[in-house]
């Protein structure tokens, strides 16, 4: 847990869901169309452009898969 948290350390002042999951992709050289393949293609666009927010199924794959903290997914800015 020390190293991902080391390794995967998430700037946290004020960052939006959709900049937090843009450092994660950043931090593991992955794309949106890495994403997209995760999520669906029309959920990483609805949820960029504000229209969906995430489902819990969504925030457990997100967590596995980009190693996002949960809490940093269920409780950031949505805007």
């Amino acid at each position: 847990e020390a190293y991902e948290n080391k390794l995967f350390a998430f700037n946290q002042t004020e960052l939006t869901l959709t900049q937090i999951i843009e450092q994660a992709l950043e931090q593991l050289n992955l794309t949106k169309r890495d994403l997209a393949k995760i999520l669906g293609s029309n959920r990483v666009t609805e949820l960029f452009s504000g229209k969906r927010d995430l489902s819990m199924a969504q925030v457990r794959m997100l967590h596995q898969q980009l190693r996002i903290p949960t809490d940093l997914l269920i409780f950031s800015k949505r805007t």
